[in-house]
């Protein structure tokens, strides 16, 4: 008795693989064109720009608190490493969720790492332009 006609293994889909031929006169150019747009338009992505702001003002208030060393301007340091950074890190967050509330959401891989760094930063900044204003403060 010879095997019945068909596929030799029941996991065979190669029949199904051929795109069917479309048929004459169809042209969808311009609604996939107008798609691809709306679709790229819907990525989202981190948006970088904050990070770059909230590293710009970490770096801001250590120089201000390694140049001017013991004195009470470092009370400035300690804003700039502070509520200005970390402000600028919410604004970040809050911007972050919305970007990946889009359908599609394409993250940075250095996006989160460059996150936790400038945080740790603003960290130390803030302890050491604290405890440089303070012992300003006590020597006075």
């Amino acid at each position: 008795m010879a095997p019945p006609p068909g596929p030799d293994s029941s996991f065979d889909f190669s029949g199904y693989s051929r795109q069917r031929p479309e048929p004459a006169g169809y042209d969808d150019g311009p609604v996939n064109s107008a798609m691809d747009r709306t679709i790229a338009q819907s990525i989202g992505n981190p948006p970088v720009h904050w990070l770059v702001l909230a590293a710009v003002c970490v770096a801001a208030g250590i120089a201000v608190a390694a140049g001017t060393g013991r004195s009470p301007v470092t009370i400035a340091a300690w804003a700039l490493d502070g509520p200005v950074a970390l402000s600028v890190l919410a604004i970040f967050t809050r911007a972050d969720l919305q970007q990946r509330s889009r359908t599609l959401y394409n993250p940075r891989v250095y996006a989160m790492p460059l996150y936790a760094l400038i945080l740790t930063a603003a960290a130390g900044g803030v302890c050491w332009s604290a405890w440089l204003f303070a012992n300003w403060l006590a020597r006075r």
